[in-house]
C-alpha cells in the first residue's frame, strides 16, 4: 500500500501495517500492529497522501531526539509571539509537561519582554491530577521553533 518504511510494534514486536477505514469523518489511513492489534492515529488526506504522517507518527519512539528541529533560545523572539518552545523539565518539582515523560518535550509559549521587560518565559503544561491545560514557568527552554 505505501513504500512507507514502518518500525515494528513498539509494544509486543510485531509487524505494523497500514490500514484504510472510514469513519463519520470520512476516509482515513492509520497503522495498526498484526500481532496485538494496536494502532496509531486516524489520518485524514485532505490534498495530500496521509501515508507519510501515519508512518512518522508510528515511528515515533520515546528517547527520539526531539532537539534535531530546535533553534538556540538567544535567538527566540521577545516580542510576545507565541512559538513552539523545546522544554527540559528536569529538576523541576511543578514540572507540567504535555507528555508523561521525563524527557525534554514541546509546548507552546512565549516572552513579552520587549514589551514589559520583565524577560519570563510562559508556556503551556498539562494539570494531570485535573486533567486540563495550564499556564506554567515550570521547566528551562532549551529551543524554539517557529510555527511553520
Amino acid at each position: 500500500m505505501s513504500n512507507e518504511q514502518l518500525k515494528p510494534c513498539p509494544f509486543c514486536g510485531s509487524a505494523a501495517h497500514f490500514i484504510r477505514d472510514q469513519d463519520e469523518d470520512g476516509e482515513f489511513i492509520a497503522v495498526a500492529c498484526t500481532g496485538c492489534g494496536c494502532g496509531g492515529g486516524k489520518h485524514y488526506p485532505i490534498m495530500d497522501d496521509a501515508r507519510p504522517n501515519a508512518a512518522a507518527e508510528w515511528n515515533r519512539r520515546r528517547g527520539d531526539a526531539p532537539t534535531a528541529a530546535a533553534m538556540p533560545m538567544e535567538s527566540a523572539p521577545k516580542d510576545g509571539t507565541w512559538i513552539k518552545l523545546l522544554i527540559d523539565y528536569s529538576g523541576e518539582d511543578d514540572a507540567r509537561p504535555l507528555e508523561d515523560s521525563a524527557d525534554p518535550g514541546w509546548t507552546l509559549g512565549s516572552n513579552n519582554f520587549d514589551n514589559t521587560e520583565v524577560d519570563e518565559w510562559v508556556f503551556v503544561g498539562w494539570c494531570w491530577q485535573h486533567d486540563c491545560i495550564v499556564e506554567t514557568r515550570a521547566g528551562k527552554p532549551i529551543g524554539w521553533a517557529p510555527f511553520a
